[in-house]
């Protein structure tokens, strides 16, 4: 699950609660589940993330950079809550881009490089039932070529996403954009919008407005 604000760095962030409540739906299938979603996972996280702070400090140590003693060790909660928040039935085993997906569909995708979330977005619209969670970088061709298949968008506020030990992100450069394609999606992104949680847009198809503008 995605956060395009850190390009390189980690794909491990995770919507929080208040993006379904505003939703106020229940998914069939998650096809970017949470790797580190579970209190065990985020534990597990948690202790990769120390790991990691301590290779950096080696390192450092190696290049005259940091002294050895300088290592305060962190202490790792006993227990940590779940982060993955999805009311899905089901979690996409394997790799979302290969294995077959069913019913109506939650994706916040890993978003990679500069166009990795691109893929991801193909393979949403050519399924046809969901709701997809994007950043609205509006200029991107990426985000063009969304738009133009997308039944609704719903723009939204800057989303805080979560880590996997619960903890709050940064606050986004960006807004987000939740694409919806299906019955289904249409009915949660208009439900979010009346409760405030964002501006819901129509898009159009260019060949529908260059008919209406030669009637």
């Amino acid at each position: 699950m995605g956060y395009w604000d850190t390009p390189g760095r980690s794909d491990e962030w995770y919507t929080p609660p208040q993006v379904f409540d505003a939703l106020g739906c229940r998914f069939d299938l998650d096809v970017t589940p949470a790797r580190y979603g579970t209190a065990d996972g985020a534990r597990l996280w948690a202790a990769e993330q120390e790991d990691l702070r301590r290779q950096q400090h080696d390192a450092a140590v190696a290049l005259g950079l940091a002294k050895a003693d300088d290592f305060q060790p962190a202490t790792i909660p006993a227990s940590l809550p779940a982060s993955d928040h999805t009311p899905a039935d089901r979690q996409l085993q394997g790799d979302g881009l290969v294995v077959p997906w069913a019913g109506f569909v939650w994706m916040n995708p890993p978003f990679g490089g500069r166009n990795g979330i691109e893929p991801w977005l193909d393979r949403f619209f050519d399924h046809g039932n969901g709701i997809a969670l994007a950043p609205d970088r509006t200029s991107a061709p990426w985000f063009w070529k969304a738009w133009q298949q997308a039944d609704r968008v719903l723009f939204t506020r800057k989303i805080r996403f979560l880590r996997p030990d619960g903890t709050e992100g940064v606050s986004p450069s960006n807004g987000t954009a939740l694409f919806a394609v299906g019955v289904h999606g249409i009915r949660a992104l208009k439900n979010a919008a009346g409760k405030g949680f964002g501006i819901l847009a129509a898009p159009q198809n260019p060949e529908d407005q260059l008919r209406r503008q030669a009637a």
